[in-house]
């Protein structure tokens, strides 16, 4: 992976989700870990070709349920533990990361010189 960036543990750290910010392989990758090593590498979600956004994939946090909330293009990509696109939190400067409450009902993110706090559905 040319430039690893956001990483995060799914439920159970079992498998771990790694953003790679390069330009050419703008991309969230899903891997198994196994003891000292991560094996089974394998592609989560592709931004390649997205050209709404000011940056690539960046930080990111998986929830207890094993929702993705991820910077990318644009805002927060927002997947289930498959890999499948949930929705956006579009906004209008560039992400570079983001933080759940530990009630998980909050998200804080960082947008531009911003802090933003949006407040999840119970």
């Amino acid at each position: 992976m040319p430039t690893p960036n956001g990483i995060a543990f799914f439920p159970g750290e079992k498998k771990i989700l790694i953003s790679c910010t390069d330009a050419a392989k703008p991309n969230w990758y899903e891997y198994d870990i196994k003891g000292d090593s991560l094996t089974n590498g394998k592609l989560f979600y592709s931004t390649n070709g997205v050209t709404n956004g000011k940056n690539g994939p960046d930080g990111l946090k998986i929830d207890n349920n094993g929702n993705v909330f991820a910077a990318g293009p644009g805002g927060i990509w927002i997947f289930n533990i498959d890999g499948k696109l949930l929705g956006k939190l579009l906004l209008p400067d560039a992400v570079s990361n983001c933080a759940l409450s530990a009630d998980e009902k909050t998200l804080f993110i960082t947008n531009g010189s911003l802090v933003l706090k949006f407040k999840m559905r119970d």
